[in-house]
């Protein structure tokens, strides 16, 4: 895991990835401010991404690959029907 990849962000990667488009990660990050503005539970870009729709659980977890995540790391908080489990491998 090189510094380059750690200060990569998360949607930034997943565009980069070919995962999502740049308009739905800016979607996802007015979604994400308006969300802490209103006081609301802060919930990652790859969290709004995933309940929209636009990526699934297997892309996030290739995202976060690509990041130098290790995958001891990965949580269920993406969202608790995202199919992950607490080692970040997808359920069969």
């Amino acid at each position: 895991m090189n510094h380059n990849q750690l200060e990569k962000r998360f949607g930034v990667t997943a565009v980069e990835m070919g995962f999502i488009t740049g308009a739905q990660l800016h979607e996802a990050m007015a979604i994400q401010l308006d969300e802490n503005l209103r006081g609301l539970e802060h919930r990652l870009i790859g969290q709004i991404l995933f309940k929209k729709g636009y990526i699934s659980s297997i892309q996030i977890i290739a995202v976060l690959d690509e990041m130098g995540f290790p995958r001891r790391f990965y949580l269920c908080e993406i969202d608790k029907g995202a199919g992950l489990q607490a080692t970040g491998k997808a359920q069969t």
